[in-house]
């Protein structure tokens, strides 16, 4: 939602595009919504190159981005970064209890957003 208006995407569909990547895709624990939005925003910034060569740039940047976050946190995988399997109903009831969700996901989404604003700033061409 933040970065989407730069590369012309509206904030508003920004939100219904982000919306079902939350807690892991649609709560499956899989890969973290704010991940899986900062390489769609990669997608988006990348500029216009043809063929085999933009791919292999743009899957470059990407790995750079998974890389950069799970050296802290070790994963990107949500049931991971939270410490349950919240495509169970015990898991998500851990969740709630302990409260992980609303005290570590802000800062899994802080550190994405700084991860992809320094590839922003270094732009496409390394």
């Amino acid at each position: 939602m933040a970065f989407g208006p730069a590369y012309g995407l509206d904030t508003k569909i920004a939100i219904k595009l982000g919306r079902p990547l939350g807690s892991g895709m649609g709560g499956k624990g899989l890969v973290c919504g704010a991940v899986s939005g900062a390489v769609l925003i990669l997608g988006l910034a990348q500029p216009e190159m043809a063929g085999r060569k933009g791919k292999q740039l743009l899957y470059r940047k990407v790995r750079e981005l998974i890389d950069r976050f799970e050296e802290p946190y070790d994963s990107v995988l949500c049931s991971s970064l939270l410490g349950a399997d919240i495509n169970t109903r015990l898991g998500r009831a851990k969740v709630r209890l302990r409260g992980v969700s609303r005290k570590s996901c802000p800062g899994f989404v802080r550190a994405v957003a700084e991860i992809l604003e320094s590839i922003l700033t270094a732009g496409f061409s390394r």
